[in-house]
């Protein structure tokens, strides 16, 4: 098509009138913020923009609107969350899309993404565009059920209904997303290529719905990128008909185990990714057809896969953020003279691996090479020399966050087409090499954090196209070139922490595209250039800590785009620039400690976007401004140790969002504003409440936590209040009396006594959080609680309450914590509780007197996220219906009861449960092979979401015993994992399966009538930090894959029947405590006294690479084979060992040998290091 029609005579045709009208009636229900459609005018839409129009006929046949300026990622994060150009350019829809787009029979192409249809839902009348063939609704936030209208589209090639950024929906998070409850609907779409759903939930589209895709033999493209696939029960098994794909998305997805061996079979496949799942296996993949392959952000470890080596077509390698750390990578990726982009970024790749590159023949794997990133790994020794061979195309090279040493090689200069180098965060030392100069293409040079010393190289300012320079937190001296004022497209100058001295350069106020300038932290003098006010895209200037004098420059106050400056500590005097009440923009100002003079101008009361404004430690006179009370946005301000007077002004008590106020030594008088806001929390403030707060009638939050005040809680506290914080000070008495308008209490954490009193609940019905923990508090909790419809965190513990729980406390509708913990509570729980409490999250009743069978009501509590009823005199069965009914669980503690029976198997259902302590009670049985399945036990998974209920001050936490001792978890309760079943009457071997729990922290089994040997692949838990297996009836030997649980750092194994040498190497060389092994007599080898014979204790090697270890048993050599061994000697030395004193050549083969076994098990790295996301902006 094209943008006009002719007919056989040469004469143009318009586009038909009812076309033009149902596009303009289209366009009336939309908002046009930047006039994107201002070209639909006139009679012929043939012309407008977004139109496109047949040859012939001039009916319309192409409809593209889509927004030219996408979602930004970068943009969000450097404007706090807000992408002005996108959303500017977006198309909005004020209500439903107009039917009269029907008009458009023709249409064959339609593209409305990454605009905003507010959340409206797709219309069912676009399944009637028969003739399409190209549809493209994404990131177009639509929302509510795709209609299965579109299934009529049978002559569509591309549908993409994804969301192509995951960000947008935080960016509107009122809007309702698109859901997908089927995909039978696709069945009809039999001329389907390219399917995207990116970022559409699929977690209940049943199993046989994806069968309907995979019925599409045309099918080349499939992306489901961050559809929650890992909620599907089977999901791989779904992709084995997939076969014609060329490309396959399922990153963002945190599905598990083994890459699915149905990719094996999809031979034309040329793009694979698979980021951000929990992949821990990578041998099906043998596709040599693959263009760009994307294993980044898995759980991979070991050795590269072989296999990756015959991918010789690899343009692209993405490896970084998993555990691989085979010291031969350059050989195994030696065929890939393809590629253009390999990233093995924080990896375990550690030592001097990549100072040997493979011979450089042609072709081989530097041709093409355009990025290579070995950043965020364990590298040492000096830069490889091999870089400069790259020269004819490396652009990209990151060698940063390792622990590089020595010189920056002059030979990097060789890489004229580099236009990247980031060797930051090493331990580079020397000078910078003046032929950096001559990287002519260079854009972002970052030698930050290292050792460099002496001179910046004037020659760096002949790279015109440099864009960043860091060079921060070196031993860098001297003065700043000059030369840097011809940068002309330099947009970040970061030189700070270093000891460069002498004046600014005048020549920086010629960056007409600098956005950043940090000069921190050096010995620079002299005064600020007058011509930095020229800078008019600079958005940050870090001048602060040096020895700058004279005045502020007025021209500063020119640089409208500035949002921080920070000029503080230095020697600057003079009066504050009125200009600077127009920088509109500005949200952080530090003026502090210099010597500043004069009056606060007025003008700052202008500043509406400021956050924070240091005045303090100057020699400022005169009074505070009025005005300062219209900076809506101010949260800190300090204007201490200044000679300020006259009255505190009483526009200050609108100041809202106000945390820090710091006024000291100062000449101020008059009365304390009347504020609505008052936050002095974490202030050392040593005193009681002081009687000027009856005069804060307005206030409506209050916030004195985390001092030292003391004394009673006066009644005369605003009658305004709805937030009132009290925690962690020393306030005793009695309850006080507060007004009816509370809504958030928290005393806890004082010395408050007596009892609760019993209308509470009538005294303040409005209550949403009571937080009374760790008081003094006696008697019983009153039922008038329950009066208190609103509430949603009660916490009573740490107290000395008695009696009975109020059965009505389980019906509040709204509650989601309850923390009863240690209190001398007694009775049963009612059958009744939580019958209606369809929000609690939270239940936490350990260490009282609670007794009778596990409360039933329970059951009924479908939201728990946390149960803990350990420490009491439950008894009875564990029931079945908690794996079946509170599918939420994450943490379940039962310890140190009365509890009897047999675990249920059905406890596995519960796949998010991360922690398990049923430790002290009458459990027998075995214990379930099923808990090797535990999901979130699996890997260790730092990106678990926020379950923690934060209420106010509230945070839950729980008490765990982990390495031996007993430890309380708050903010860090989302990343432990724990199993412990220890002190029961378990019977059996201790299951396998649980081998593949490689994400537990804690694995405690002790105190049981376990027998049978301890799993041989007990090394494969790389997370365990505490293995406690003592006081069993374990026998055999300790595996070898033991010394592979480099993090564990307390052992018990005492009190069992285990036998042979103790195994060494990696972290039990430290864990040298003879106790670990007590009450084992047969064990041998250090830490204990005992020997073995003959003196042997074996080193666990990884032999992954090579696959199982065929050796019988655990691969010790046995007692026998020792015996023979010795008798062997006898019998052999003179027949072996004496050919060896009187034959030299044979004696020199002989040891030769030896050094090559030695040599070759040292060369053998194990990974068991947890893997750390490390995201850098």
């Amino acid at each position: 098509t094209i943008q006009f029609g002719w007919n056989v005579d040469g004469a143009r045709f318009n586009c038909p009138q009812n076309e033009r009208n149902a596009l303009l009636s289209f366009k009336q229900g939309l908002i046009d913020q930047t006039n994107r459609l201002s070209s639909w005018v006139g009679q012929d839409c043939c012309k407008w923009k977004g139109v496109s129009c047949d040859n012939f006929t001039g009916h319309v046949v192409k409809l593209d609107l889509r927004n030219p300026f996408p979602f930004d990622l970068d943009s969000f994060y450097h404007s706090f969350g807000y992408d002005k150009t996108y959303s500017e350019a977006c198309l909005v829809a004020v209500g439903e899309v107009n039917s009269s787009l029907l008009e458009l029979k023709h249409l064959n192409y339609l593209d409305l993404s990454w605009n905003n249809f507010s959340g409206i839902a797709i219309p069912k009348f676009f399944g009637l565009f028969h003739e399409l063939t190209y549809l493209n609704l994404s990131s177009a936030l639509f929302g509510g059920n795709v209609p299965h209208h579109l299934g009529n589209l049978s002559t569509l090639h591309s549908l993409d209904l994804g969301t192509q950024n995951i960000f947008l929906f935080s960016y509107y998070d009122n809007i309702p997303s698109l859901v997908v409850n089927t995909l039978h609907w696709t069945s009809s779409l039999v001329s389907l290529k390219h399917l995207v759903m990116s970022g559409i939930d699929l977690s209940n589209i049943p199993l046989d719905s994806f069968q309907a895709v995979a019925l599409f033999s045309s099918l080349l493209e499939l992306h489901f990128s961050h559809c929650s696939l890992e909620n599907i029960p089977l999901f791989h098994s779904t992709l084995k008909n997939f076969t014609s794909l060329t490309i396959l998305d399922l990153s963002w997805n945190y599905l598990q185990g083994p890459i699915p061996s149905a990719i094996r079979n999809m031979t034309s496949l040329k793009v694979l990714q698979l980021s951000d799942n929990l992949f821990n296996n990578s041998s099906v993949l043998d596709l040599t057809s693959l263009h760009i392959l994307d294993l980044s952000y898995n759980n991979f470890q070991g050795p590269i896969p072989s296999a990756i080596r015959n991918m010789t077509l690899l343009k692209v390698l993405q490896l970084s953020y998993n555990l691989f750390n085979n010291s031969s990578v350059l050989d195994e990726l030696k065929n890939l003279y393809k590629l253009e982009v390999l990233d093995l970024s924080s990896n375990e790749f550690a030592g001097k691996m990549f100072e040997r590159f493979p011979n450089f023949s042609s072709p081989s794997l530097g041709d093409n090479l355009e990025t290579l990133i070995l950043s965020g790994n364990r590298l040492t020794g000096y830069l490889p020399n091999w870089l400069y061979q790259l020269k004819s195309s490396l652009k990209f090279l990151d060698l940063s966050f390792n622990s590089f040493e020595g010189r920056i090689p002059t030979s990097l200069t060789k890489l004229f087409a580099l236009q990247v180098l980031d060797l930051s965060r090493n331990q580079l030392s020397g000078g910078i090499p003046v032929s950096l100069g001559k990287l002519s293409n260079l854009k972002t040079l970052d030698l930050g954090q290292n050792q460099l010393s002496g001179g910046i190289p004037v020659s760096l300012g002949k790279l015109s196209k440099l864009e960043t320079l860091i060079l921060i937190e070196n031993q860098l001296s001297g003065e700043i070139p000059m030369s840097f004022g011809t940068l002309s497209n330099l947009k970040t100058l970061d030189l700070g922490q270093n000891q460069l001295s002498g004046g600014i350069p005048v020549s920086l106020g010629k960056l007409s595209k600098l956005e950043t300038l940090i000069l921190i932290e050096n010995q620079l003098s002299g005064e600020i250039p007058m011509s930095f006010g020229t800078l008019f895209n600079l958005k940050t200037l870090y001048l602060g800590q040096n020895q700058l004098s004279g005045g502020i420059p007025v021209s500063l106050g020119k640089l409208s785009k500035l949002e921080n400056l920070f000029l503080e500590q230095n020697q600057l005097s003079g009066e504050i620039p009125m200009s600077f009440g127009t920088l509109s923009n500005l949200k952080t100002l530090n003026l502090g400690q210099n010597q500043l003079s004069g009056e606060i101008p007025m003008s700052f009361g202008t500043l509406f976007n400021l956050k924070t404004l240091y005045l303090g430690q100057n020699q400022l006179s005169g009074g505070i401004p009025v005005s300062l009370g219209k900076l809506s946005k101010l949260e800190n301000l300090f204007l201490e140790q200044n000679q300020l007077s006259g009255e505190i002004p009483m526009s200050f008590g609108t100041l809202s969002n106000l945390k820090t106020l710091n006024l000291g030594q100062n000449q101020l008088s008059g009365e304390i504003p009347n504020w609505y806001y008052l936050n002095m929390s974490n202030s050392n403030i040593s005193d009681s409440i002081p009687n000027w707060f009856e005069n804060l009638t307005f206030l409506e939050y209050l916030d004195l936590s985390g001092n030292q005040m003391y004394g009673k809680v006066p009644n005369f506290i605003s009658p305004n209040i709805v937030e009132l914080y009290l925690s962690s000070n020393r306030f005793e008495g009695s309850f006080p009396q507060f007004h009816s308008s509370l809504r958030y209490l928290d005393l806890s954490d004082n010395i408050i006594s007596g009892s609760i009193p019993t209308d509470i609940g009538y005294r303040l019905p409005n209550l949403e959080l009571l937080l009374l923990s760790n008081n003094s508090i006696n008697g019983t909790i009153p039922s008038s609680l329950c009066k208190m419809l609103s509430l949603r965190y009660l916490d009573f513990s740490k107290n000395h309450l008695s009696g009975v729980l109020p059965n009505c406390l389980g019906d509040l509708q709204r509650v989601e914590v309850i923390d009863l913990t240690s209190n001398n509570l007694s009775g049963t729980i009612q059958r009744s509780f939580c019958h209606q409490s369809e929000y609690l999250t939270s239940l936490h009743l350990s260490k009282n007197n609670f007794q009778g069978e596990f409360p039933s009501g329970l059951q009924n509590c479908t939201s728990l996220s946390i149960l803990d009823v350990s420490d009491n005199k439950f008894s009875g069965e564990i029931p079945t219906w908690i794996g079946q009914n509170l599918y939420s669980l994450r943490i379940m503690k039962l310890s140190s009861n009365k509890y009897n029976g047999s675990l249920s198997p059905k406890l596995c259902h519960l796949n998010q449960l991360q922690v398990l302590d049923v430790a002290g009670n009458n459990l027998s049985g075995n214990i379930p092979h099923c808990f090797g399945n535990f999901n979130h036990m699996l890997f260790n998974q730092t990106n678990f979401s926020r379950f923690s209920s934060e209420g106010g001050n509230y945070q839950d936490k729980l008490s765990q015993v982990i390495k031996g001792r007993e430890f309380e978890y708050t903010k860090n309760l989302r990343f432990v994992t724990n199993l412990d079943l220890s002190n029961n009457i378990f019977i059996g071997q201790i299951p396998e399966q649980l081998t593949n729990l490689s994400g537990l922290n804690g694995l405690n089994l002790s105190r049981n009538h376990l027998k049978g040997s301890i799993p041989k692949k007990i090394g494969q838990m790389r997370s365990l930090e505490s293995l406690d297996l003592s006081n069993n009836h374990l026998s055999g030997t300790i595996p070898q894959s033991i010394s592979a649980l480099t993090l564990v750092n307390y052992l018990n194994l005492s009190n069992n029947n285990l036998s042979g040498p103790i195994p060494s190497g990696n972290q039990l060389q430290t864990l040298n405590d003879k106790s670990i092994y007590d009450g084992n007599n047969e064990l041998c080898g250090l830490p204990l006294e005992k020997k073995c014979i003959p003196p042997q204790t074996p080193t666990y090697v990884d032999r992954k690479s090579k696959g199982e270890d065929k050796r019988d048993g655990d691969g010790f050599i046995t007692i026998w084979f020792y015996l023979g061994m010795v008798s062997g000697c006898v019998v052999g030395f003179w027949g072996f060992c004496g050919v060896l004193l009187f034959k030299k050549s044979w004696r020199y083969a002989y040891f030769q040998f030896v050094d090559s076994i030695i040599i070759g098990d040292r060369l053998v790295y194990t990974a068991a290091s947890r893997k750390i996301r490390r995201r850098r902006n």
